[in-house]
């Protein structure tokens, strides 16, 4: 897979774990509404803080085409472990699994060994 196509598999890999994590964040709480705020003490401190900055920066307004494969990469490995997590919290058989998030995890997994 050239370069190009992967970003873009990347690129469209990262919706799923985008809205997952919008609808993680208690938005009513947040003095930001789920704008991470590095400097403000409450951002650091809150529980949400990890999918918070991650949202901030691969919200559907990042101009991804200037991202490199690199960083879309660990954006994908952030996502992959958050999605990988909420399966295993609820104890799905990630490898037999067909509910979404199985389903995603495998094919963020493939994406993510493809060059390993």
């Amino acid at each position: 897979m050239d370069n190009n196509a992967e970003r873009q598999k990347i690129i469209e890999a990262l919706d799923y774990p985008r809205l997952l994590m919008q609808n993680e964040i208690d938005l009513p709480e947040c003095t930001h509404s789920g704008n991470y705020d590095q400097e403000d003490i409450c951002c650091r401190q809150c529980d949400s803080e990890l999918e918070c900055q991650w949202l901030c920066s691969n919200d559907g307004c990042v101009a991804f085409d200037q991202k490199s494969l690199e960083v879309l990469k660990n954006s994908l490995e952030f996502a992959f472990c958050y999605v990988d997590g909420l399966v295993s919290r609820y104890e799905h058989d990630k490898r037999k699994c067909s509910c979404e998030a199985c389903r995603w995890s495998r094919a963020a997994w493939r994406l993510l060994d493809s060059k390993r």
